[in-house]
């Protein structure tokens, strides 16, 4: 669902970095992490970085509860 530079932006947002922080430590511009940014909401249908950090936390939530199941499901 996402690049990754896109899940590398957005791992960086959930520990509260800001655009210049993310930029630094990526080493690109702040202008390219908004670009980023406005790819990763619209794929999350959201409009801010509170509501795509809520959304990317349930989806990495849910995409470990599936693997989970599928490990179980794989060792029964």
């Amino acid at each position: 669902m996402f690049t990754k530079r896109e899940s590398d932006i957005l791992n960086l947002l959930v520990q509260g970095k800001t655009n210049q922080e993310i930029g630094d430590i990526l080493s690109i511009s702040t202008h390219t992490v908004k670009a980023h940014l406005s790819l990763i909401y619209s794929k999350l249908n959201v409009k801010s970085r509170v509501l795509a950090v809520v959304k990317y936390l349930q989806i990495k939530k849910d995409d470990e509860t599936n693997e989970l199941i599928k490990r179980k499901t794989n060792c029964a």
